[in-house]
């Protein structure tokens, strides 16, 4: 079996639950290119199908399972600490947005200026928080 690491937050189409971060195992489907399917004992059905390059990526064979039935305490913190920096990337661009458009009313902008700005100030939060992100790992 080959090993699958998931690029977001998921649900198959049988009922799978699958989490951004998780490593899970798979096999190619063989009617199906591009598809793979995965094992989940939590399911209704047995077998779920996940789309690669858009649900799922491939790692090296050598990469642990990391996923909520083989443990799901270390998951349920992994999961928090993703939600965390989410809500620093949400704040720092709020922030941002908020100075741009205080930088566009002290500047007596047109509206283009206030979008402008806006947008611009948005934009500079986000690569904050994410220079934060990485910094906290």
């Amino acid at each position: 079996m080959a090993k699958f690491r998931v690029i977001k937050d998921s649900k198959s189409a049988e009922g799978g639950n699958f989490y951004q971060g998780e490593i899970i195992e798979g096999t190619d489907v063989p009617k199906l290119e591009g598809f793979v399917e995965v094992k989940r004992k939590s399911n209704i059905a047995d077998k779920n199908t996940l789309m690669i390059d858009f649900d799922i990526e491939r790692v090296d064979d050598s990469t642990p399972l990391y996923n909520i039935e083989t443990n799901p305490a270390d998951f349920k913190v992994a999961v928090a600490q993703a939600s965390s920096s989410d809500k620093t990337l949400t704040i720092l661009s709020t922030i941002g947005a908020l100075g741009g458009l205080y930088y566009a009313f002290s500047k007596k902008s047109g509206v283009g200026g206030y979008i402008g700005y806006v947008l611009l100030g948005g934009l500079v939060g986000s690569l904050i928080a994410n220079v934060v992100k990485k910094v906290r790992k």
